[in-house]
């Protein structure tokens, strides 16, 4: 389902034998093996630094327990498709945690270290800070954070202000960057203050690790799906270009950005010659898979120099940093090359042989 090449071994002993000759980003395994019963190839996989994802047949309190007494990422039962799904997920999720950033917020060095060591389970790379000012200079560094865990009390700035201050920069709005507030206050009133000003979770010390593990992968899903969400409001259907509304309104920003920066800069208009032949010989079909590759070439060119959207059927538009003779140059690149296109007819039509 994944693409993920897939290697199987049936004991603890096959396991060690593998592991000689290959790397893993995360391992499935049964608590119980035939040479390992006890849970020694969950000992095994974490001393080689490798997240396990355990697969039990039955959910019962004190196995639970003692799996978690590991340093596992999750545990997952093997009873149903649902649970294979489940797994699934899983795989994937710490696949994809391995390209996302979170920053740990907190005055206590043995608390924040405690919270490391949670997400570098679940194989995130993770920033740390020990107050609001710290923190503040880290995410000037690094603004590609996708979550920021922050404690209330801390020393020079606490953390519902960091948290004010946070909000107050465009590129840490709540849509991009989730923050979840943790504090030892069990008044609901602190909980609200947070919520009012910006974070998007709050949790409440002590918690449990399960806890801990849902609302981090919680508000990464909800990341997740407001960028798909975006993409698709802001993409052409098709192409996979910027759509006519996005490249508009993104166009009007740069145009003045460059004006007040005294940056020279051109606009392209292309429009593909006789698209409607194309249609009326080839159907809607062939007429795609032109603008498709057309719009692959494009983009191939032009990426490096400006924004490109389709701002019609067969119409597209460039704004590029650079002035007109460069542009020019530029152009007639992007006019060679279509013009020496070749679109195999095969690839729509399977009757027709000829390119």
């Amino acid at each position: 389902n994944l693409g993920f090449q897939v290697v199987q071994a049936f004991c603890m002993k096959e396991a060690i034998e593998v592991l000689r000759n290959e790397d893993f980003f995360v391992a499935l395994v049964d608590i119980f093996l035939p040479d390992s019963t006890q849970g020694e190839i969950i000992d095994y996989l974490t001393e080689k630094n490798i997240p396990p994802i355990v697969l039990t047949g039955s959910y019962n309190q004190d196995i639970i327990k003692t799996i978690f007494k590991k340093p596992i990422v999750d545990y997952v039962l093997k009873n149903t498709l649902e649970d294979i799904e489940y797994a699934i997920s899983m795989v994937n999720r710490i696949h994809l945690n391995r390209n996302i950033t979170i920053l740990v917020v907190d005055d206590s060095k043995s608390y924040r270290h405690k919270l490391i060591s949670l997400l570098h389970r679940h194989t995130f790379n993770v920033l740390q800070a020990e107050n609001g000012v710290e923190a503040l200079k880290v995410l000037e560094k690094n603004p590609y954070v996708s979550i920021i865990l922050t404690d209330y009390n801390m020393p020079e700035m606490d953390g519902l202000e960091f948290t004010k201050k946070v909000r107050k920069q465009k590129e840490f709005h709540k849509d991009k960057v989730s923050i979840i507030a943790i504090s030892s206050q069990e008044d609901s009133e602190t909980a609200s203050m947070f919520l009012k000003h910006g974070a998007n979770d709050f949790l409440i010390k002590p918690f449990t690790e399960v806890l801990f593990y849902n609302r981090i992968n919680n508000n990464l899903e909800i990341l997740d799906m407001i960028k798909k969400m975006r993409t698709l409001a802001n993409s052409d259907y098709l192409t996979g270009l910027h759509n006519r509304r996005f490249f508009h309104t993104k166009s009007i920003d740069l145009i003045d950005a460059f004006r007040n920066e005294n940056i020279p800069f051109s606009i392209a208009m292309l429009d593909i010659d006789f698209f409607k032949k194309i249609n009326d010989t080839y159907g809607h079909n062939g007429g795609d898979e032109v603008l498709k590759s057309i719009s692959l070439l494009l983009k191939k060119i032009t990426e490096k120099h400006g924004i490109l959207g389709r701002v019609g059927g067969e119409e597209f538009c460039l704004l590029l940093k650079k002035n007109p003779a460069k542009s020019l140059i530029i152009m007639n690149e992007v006019k060679d090359s279509i013009e020496n296109l070749i679109i195999k007819r095969e690839r729509v039509f399977p009757s027709v042989s000829r390119s």
